[in-house]
Parts: structure tokens; sequence; C-alpha cells
């Protein structure tokens, strides 16, 4: 199966598991790697931040945000 984008888990669907995997990334509590990783730049800035974490934040609570590049 082909990795979606915003899909940090790959199950094909993108949900509050996704955003907490961030989160941990991002704490240094769990490390990101390979599509995981790709996939957590949001905003495609090549760097995955906590302005992913923000934009992340917002399309899970449905406010009209589109993730990906």
């Amino acid at each position: 199966r082909a990795w979606k984008e915003s899909d940090l888990d790959n199950t094909n669907s993108v949900d509050l598991t996704d955003l907490t995997r961030l989160s941990l990334h991002l704490l240094g509590d769990a490390v990101l790697s390979g599509n995981a990783l790709k996939a957590a730049d949001v905003n495609g800035d090549n760097t995955v931040d906590i302005a992913d974490l923000a934009h992340f934040k917002q399309y899970i609570s449905k406010d009209n945000v589109v993730l990906g590049k």
C-alpha cells in the first residue's frame, strides 16, 4: 500500500494517533524516520517542527486547512 500523505503511522487515516506521534517526536520521546518523517512535514517546508504540529492540530480539529505540499 502506498504511504498516504500526512499519515504518520500508515493506517490510511490521518487522525489523533498521527498528531500524538508528531508531538512525541517533537518532545524527543519518540523518533520518526523514513516515510513517517516525510509525512510529518505537513506544511512542506522540509522541516518538522512546531508549525507542523499546529497545522496538524487545526486539521484534526476540522478547521478549514489542507495538509501536504
